[in-house]
């Protein structure tokens, strides 16, 4: 799993896939494996959409996060 900090694009392979699901238009997950959520929180960290004990960091309607009738 990638996140472009930027962006905030998600990228993400495939186990025995070695594209990147941009360049595959049609990859066939099936879920997400510990590993992988464990590289997802970290993404996620490092694109700066959560700190570091885990909270959303909400940006004001202008981020990667709006609120839409009270949820996000």
């Amino acid at each position: 799993i990638q996140i472009d900090p930027e962006t905030y694009e998600v990228g993400f392979k495939v186990i025995g896939n070695d594209k990147w699901n941009l360049e595959c238009p049609n990859p066939k997950a099936m879920g997400i494996c510990g590993s992988g959520m464990i590289d997802g929180i970290a993404e996620l960290y490092r694109a700066g959409l959560i700190d570091k004990g885990g909270r959303q960091i909400l940006s004001g309607g202008d981020g990667p996060f709006r609120r839409r009738g009270g949820h996000i």
